[in-house]
């Protein structure tokens, strides 16, 4: 009897410890599904490096290092191929371009930038070109014309 009394609390025992496993597997899952769908409303700004002309993939910091991307996503290292290509990929609007000519204290890349706002005419452009005064700026907005609307 004793032992039958044991064993029905033992198992008593189990069920609540499985029905309480179950329950927080239930709510981890909720919660994982959670932060899925809410990581996929968080928008992606994709970034380029321009250097030369080219999309170049950043190492480390060391700009001596970088080479034109090759990427299977886009087979180019091509502004425009990239560039739509990523947009694409993220399903953005939104364009992150840092200029490296210019931040390194070269030309600003005014026609591969022209290029994309015509090429991309969806797309908002935030451009990093390290630009040392307003004057700079309104170059580069007068070059680009009505365009530089979309430019950030």
């Amino acid at each position: 009897g004793q032992q039958r009394v044991a064993h029905r609390q033992a198992l008593g025992e189990q069920r609540a410890v499985g029905l309480a496993r179950r329950g927080a597997e239930a709510a981890a899952a909720e919660i994982l599904a959670h932060e899925h769908a809410a990581a996929h409303s968080v928008p992606i700004i994709p970034v380029i490096d321009l250097r030369h002309g080219l999309v170049v993939r950043a190492m480390r910091g060391e700009r001596q290092a970088y080479r034109p991307i090759d990427s299977p996503l886009c087979g180019s290292a091509e502004p425009l191929a990239v560039a739509g290509r990523l947009c694409e990929h993220c399903a953005t609007t939104t364009l992150y371009l840092a200029d490296l000519d210019a931040l390194q204290g070269g030309p600003v890349q005014t026609g591969v930038i022209a290029a994309l706002l015509r090429g991309l005419p969806g797309i908002e452009l935030w451009l990093d070109a390290g630009f040392r005064d307003r004057d700079a700026i309104d170059a580069l907005q007068r070059a680009l014309g009505a365009d530089a609307a979309r430019l950030i």
